[in-house]
């Protein structure tokens, strides 16, 4: 993240939160921009001491050109800042959330067997064209899709080192919520993505991208 100078007199303390967060596993990254913007808006506004006050924290929150899901991200962010303060004995105002993000109304296609077959030899007859490995990794990727029921960004952000051959599974790092998981894999899909890892990963390093979006050549 870009280095930030922080500036107020509860600099300290957000910074220790900050940290208890990072030490927690979560990622935190767009929480602490919100933090580093609350920090600034504390210091220019002429606030002093160590409390957080209603009066200091509602117009941070609502009276900004916000969306509804900023606005909720910043009502759960200072309700876990105030939480962490008050057990260190700090005075901070717990918010009230008022908004929530509405639910959608989408429903998702559950494919049917037959579905997931004519799909899968459809990605398997892809030719063979020059300057593209989409006929080499698509098969395997979209398997790991399908037989673990990863997001498509979660399998597009793995990296080699997220796999665990030993065990026989992904990591899957800071997905959702910052949430971090272990997704075991089939014997049948172990194979698959060791051979793909032995022939089109041969001499990748450690932070490759295990299913790369930009065409490279193939290793071997």
């Amino acid at each position: 993240m870009k280095y930030y100078e922080w500036k107020s007199s509860v600099s300290d303390l957000i910074k220790q939160f900050v940290n208890f967060k990072h030490l927690s596993g979560i990622k935190f990254e767009g929480q602490e921009r919100c933090l580093q913007h609350f920090d600034h808006y504390f210091y220019y506004n002429g606030f002093e001491g160590r409390a957080i006050t209603k009066e200091i924290l509602l117009p941070f929150i609502y009276e900004q050109d916000n969306s509804v899901s900023m606005i909720c991200m910043k009502e759960r962010l200072f309700a876990e800042f105030a939480q962490y303060l008050s057990d260190r004995g700090f005075h901070a105002f717990v918010i009230k959330p008022r908004y929530t993000i509405p639910r959608s109304n989408y429903i998702p296609h559950i494919y049917t067997a037959d579905e997931r077959r004519r799909f899968l030899a459809a990605v398997d007859s892809y030719p063979a064209i020059y300057n593209s490995n989409r006929n080499i990794i698509d098969p395997v990727m979209f398997r790991v899709i399908i037989g673990t029921g990863c997001r498509l960004s979660e399998i597009l952000n793995l990296r080699m080192s997220d796999h665990d051959r030993e065990d026989g599974a992904l990591r899957i790092m800071h997905s959702k919520n910052d949430r971090s998981r272990i997704v075991p894999l089939c014997s049948s899909l172990i194979y698959r993505l060791e051979t793909y890892i032995d022939t089109f990963h041969k001499d990748s390093p450690a932070d490759a991208v295990l299913f790369p979006r930009k065409e490279r050549r193939c290793h071997g």
